[in-house]
């Protein structure tokens, strides 16, 4: 999880040129790696688990609501940011949950049925949360 994004980035500051039939084989292997991710995420999220249910929906209030105020907080009021950059900060906080943490969980035989529901509902949720935060302020 750390060594590929630091070759990545020294390879693209490099000016070396990958092999074609290499540069063809990563980049179809990058096209399949969101869909893949999503469809092992669905898998999990069709088992069914009440406590990881319960859990899911603190952690994706706490990810949609507290998160973002957090960050409005600190950004505004303590460090006085520029407008734009506490709104980026606020916007940045309130995004879903990826699939790096579910994949983390899964790289560490945890379990990831909670997980892929904090996924499932801060996706569905932040629709709702980003829509109102960018109504109530208008000038984004």
């Amino acid at each position: 999880m750390l060594i590929a994004p630091v070759a990545g980035l020294l390879w693209s500051s490099s000016d070396l040129n990958l092999y074609d039939p290499i540069a063809q084989v990563i980049s179809f292997l990058a096209a399949a790696a969101t869909p893949c991710a999503l469809v092992s995420i669905g898998l999990f999220l069709m088992q069914k688990d009440k406590l990881a249910s319960k859990q899911s929906w603190g952690i994706s209030f706490a990810k949609l609501i507290i998160q973002p105020l957090l960050a409005w907080l600190i950004a505004d009021s303590v460090l006085h940011l520029p407008t734009l950059w506490v709104n980026a900060a606020v916007i940045l906080s309130a995004l879903p949950t990826g699939t790096g943490p579910f994949m983390l969980a899964q790289y560490y035989n945890a379990d990831g049925r909670t997980i892929s529901r904090v996924v499932l509902l801060t996706t569905a949720g932040s629709l709702l949360t980003l829509s109102l935060f960018l109504w109530w302020n208008k000038g984004i």
